[in-house]
């Protein structure tokens, strides 16, 4: 445990001088803009957890690698560090915008907000949500869906990378985000026919299944990322640094 901890410090201290503040405050100006419940953010926020990880990506391509050979700790606690950078950003990540979800909705439904504020962001949003056939609360289950794919493509993805290289990896996982991409859009096209069932038909508002869906969500990529860690360590077993 000690060796993980120092290789993930080892990452984040090197991450800040290659953009890591700067990803850091982009997620920070993402959650905020959500607590005015603007639209932009209600998406950006699905992947705002992303920028807490992306400098990882940066720190362990390149010259950095090579330093990883001298470090005097086990490969395994490398692969396990890695895939805790991963994971742990998107847990922290994902539970800061379901907050921020939560306290959006309380500010825009307590009409605390100026009218000028109140109009241009929170109604104009709930409006626009509508228009897609969804309500706000479906945004909690979405947010938490959204997250859970992502991540494990991810972190299939670093899986994948360890063992047989990154032109592999890039070949296996992108047809996943492609086809992610294309039925969402699809989707939403076919909401104007009136061919496939509105999200709010089939999506849950209770509060008690809300909160169900979330935490399993989260517990998915969570439990789907630590096989694929102990996956990969099992199959790099013999590999060198």
């Amino acid at each position: 445990m000690d060796e993980i901890k120092k290789m993930i410090r080892f990452d984040y201290v090197n991450c800040i001088d290659i953009g890591g503040k700067y990803a850091f405050i982009f997620a920070a100006l993402i959650f905020a803009a959500c607590l005015l419940g603007t639209y932009p953010a209600a998406i950006g926020f699905i992947i705002a957890p992303l920028a807490l990880f992306s400098p990882i990506e940066a720190v362990r391509k390149g010259d950095f690698m090579k330093i990883y050979g001298l470090l005097p700790v086990k490969r395994e606690s490398v692969i396990k560090a890695l895939f805790a950078e991963i994971i742990i950003p998107q847990i922290v990540g994902g539970i800061l915008g379901e907050l921020c979800l939560l306290i959006s909705r309380a500010i825009g439904e307590s009409g605390i907000l100026p009218n000028f504020i109140q109009e241009h962001t929170y109604d104009s949003t709930t409006a626009s949500i509508e228009n897609t056939g969804l309500n706000y609360s479906n945004w909690f289950v979405l947010l938490a869906a959204g997250l859970a794919i992502l991540t494990s493509i991810i972190c299939l993805f670093y899986a994948i990378k360890e063992i047989k290289g990154d032109t592999v990896a890039i070949i296996i996982c992108i047809p996943f985000l492609v086809i992610m991409c294309a039925v969402m859009i699809l989707y939403f096209i076919t909401l104007d026919y009136g061919i496939l069932p509105l999200p709010q038909d089939f999506l849950p508002t209770n509060p008690v299944l809300v909160t169900l869906i979330v935490v399993s969500c989260f517990a998915v990529f969570i439990a789907f990322g630590w096989m694929l860690c102990r996956l990969t360590i099992k199959l790099t077993a013999d590999k060198e640094m």
